[in-house]
C-alpha cells in the first residue's frame, strides 16, 4: 500500500504543477489576440512595443479583478450592526476612493509588465522551439504546448528557486 502512495504522489505534484497553466493558457489566446489586432492597427509599433502594451493590459485587468473583488464581496459577508444603523459614504468619498484606487492598480500593473518581460522572452523562445518541432496547421495547438511549458517552467522557478517571489507580489499588489 505505501508502494501506492509512493507512486501517486509524483503524479498529484504534476497535477499541482499544470493547475496555473490552467489559469494562464485563456490570458496566453486573449494575449495572442490583442498582439495581431494591434498588430494591424498599430503599424509603427516595434514587437517590444506590442508585447508590453498587451501585457500590460492582461496583467492591469487581472490585477483589477484581484485588487478590487475583496472590496465587492466584503459588503456581503458582513453583518449590520445590532442597533441597525448603518452608516453611508457619500458618493464622492467613495468615487475618490476608488479611483486612487485605480490609479494605484495601473502604477503595480506597470511595474509587474516590467517584472514579466525576462518571462516573456523565455516563452517568446520556447514558442520558436515549439514551433520549429511540431509542423502543426493549427497554431492554438503549439501555443498551448508553449504556453504549458513556460508555465511549468517559472512555476518550478518561482517555486522552487525564488520562495519569496509570492509574497512579495502579494505584498505589492495588495498593501503598497
Amino acid at each position: 500500500m505505501a508502494v501506492l502512495d509512493l507512486l501517486w504522489l509524483p503524479v498529484f505534484a504534476l497535477i499541482g504543477a499544470l493547475i496555473p497553466t490552467l489559469l494562464i493558457i485563456p490570458l496566453v489566446f486573449i494575449g495572442v489576440y490583442l498582439y495581431r489586432h494591434f498588430q494591424k492597427h498599430l503599424e509603427g509599433w516595434t514587437w517590444i512595443m506590442l508585447v508590453l502594451l498587451v501585457s500590460f493590459i492582461l496583467i492591469f485587468i487581472v490585477s483589477t479583478i484581484l485588487y478590487f473583488t475583496p472590496s465587492i464581496i466584503s459588503p456581503y459577508q458582513s453583518s449590520t450592526p445590532e442597533d441597525g444603523l448603518i452608516i453611508e459614504n457619500p458618493i464622492d468619498n467613495v468615487i475618490y476612493t476608488f479611483m486612487a484606487a485605480l490609479f494605484s492598480v495601473f502604477l503595480k500593473s506597470l511595474a509587474f509588465t516590467t517584472f514579466t518581460l525576462p518571462f516573456i522572452f523565455v516563452g517568446d523562445y520556447i514558442y520558436d522551439k515549439v514551433k520549429a518541432k511540431i509542423k502543426h496547421e493549427q497554431g492554438w495547438i503549439v501555443g498551448v504546448l508553449a504556453g504549458t511549458y513556460v508555465t511549468v517552467f517559472i512555476f518550478v522557478l518561482i517555486s522552487y528557486i525564488l520562495p519569496w517571489f509570492y509574497p512579495s507580489l502579494a505584498y505589492m499588489l495588495f498593501f503598497m
